[in-house]
């Protein structure tokens, strides 16, 4: 509460006299959306502190991820070039016995080429199927394919056990992939996984402590109520018309 003085006058044996008494009066809340126990010194800046460190914590991240957000909203409709894939491919018939299962080959591709992530379903795979040649039927060729994807890379390895033959295709990524593939997490392990959790929190810690930091000084609150309802409903109309099956 505030203290304010006022005057007052008042007459005694045909003399007049002053005094000065104090009037409380309602403070005014800097920070509408903090409890008045918190409009403290100590919280504040507790709070100011917590909002600025977090922020200088993501601030690297907030803006890899931010520019790469924008090129793969409008890489398509600005015809934004990430740069030219860089593809390089061999074929050879590999010395020694042939490979016992898939997890071998996955294996030795892993060991060869420096490659940690695990193998995943390949997007060139042939589809293979017996079929019918004057009146035979023949089998198929065992073929195992699989794909190891990194944000930097991908590659492609394909293996047939009854001829020992190795073929793989490297397909390299510009900077600006990079950066999209990082965005998505693609071929990422869970030290990246982590480092973007860390930054989701700090997002909700800046958000949460500028939401406590608001001031009169910038509005009333029912503009605040209304800007976060206007954020709201723009969230709705972006994204629930292109709900399959609508919301729920």
């Amino acid at each position: 509460m505030l203290m304010i003085i006022t005057r007052k006058e008042f007459f005694f044996g045909g003399l007049a006299m002053t005094t000065m008494e104090p009037t409380k009066t309602k403070r005014r809340k800097l920070h509408p959306f903090l409890p008045e126990k918190l409009q403290r010194g100590t919280f504040l800046l507790w709070l100011k502190r917590t909002h600025a460190w977090t922020g200088l914590f993501g601030a690297l991240m907030f803006v890899v991820l931010g520019f790469s957000g924008i090129l793969l909203n409008h890489r398509n409709v600005m015809k934004i070039e990430v740069g030219t894939p860089q593809v390089s491919s061999v074929e050879f018939v590999r010395e020694g016995m042939p490979f016992e299962s898939r997890d071998d080959f996955a294996a030795w591709v892993q060991a060869t080429y420096g490659v940690i992530q695990e193998p995943s379903a390949s997007r060139k795979a042939p589809r293979i199927e017996a079929v019918s040649f004057e009146g035979t039927e023949q089998k198929p060729v065992e073929r195992w394919d699989m794909r190891f994807r990194g944000p930097n890379a991908a590659i492609e390895a394909s293996y047939v056990p009854a001829a020992n033959l190795v073929a793989l295709e490297r397909t390299g990524y510009s900077f600006l992939a990079l950066l999209k593939e990082l965005h998505m997490g693609h071929g990422i392990g869970v030290v990246w996984i982590l480092l973007i959790d860390a930054i989701a929190g700090a997002l909700l810690l800046m958000s949460l402590s500028g939401i406590l930091l608001w001031s009169r000084l910038h509005g009333p609150r029912l503009a605040a109520a209304g800007l976060l309802l206007a954020c709201a409903v723009w969230v709705l109309l972006g994204a629930a018309p292109y709900m399959i099956g609508g919301i729920g």
